[in-house]
């Protein structure tokens, strides 16, 4: 069973950042591929969020908002 809450870490680099856009506006792009600073403004702000695909769970495993940690 899955906890509850838990952290992750690891590195990020702009290169993983992938174009987000707009779900109901396809054309709309709200975050460019490696964007990261773009990336970085989004966590910060509270607006993203992962959903961890598995062999085992094509839907999503694993998922949760991203929020900024202060170390």
């Amino acid at each position: 069973m899955c906890p509850a809450s838990g952290t992750v870490s690891g590195e990020l680099t702009a290169a993983e950042v992938l174009q987000v856009t707009d779900p109901n506006d396809p054309m709309r792009v709200l975050l460019g591929a490696m964007d990261f600073e773009g990336f970085k403004h989004a966590v910060v702000g509270g607006a993203t969020y992962v959903n961890v695909h598995t062999e085992a769970q094509g839907s999503g495993e694993l998922r949760g908002q991203i929020n900024e940690r202060v170390r």
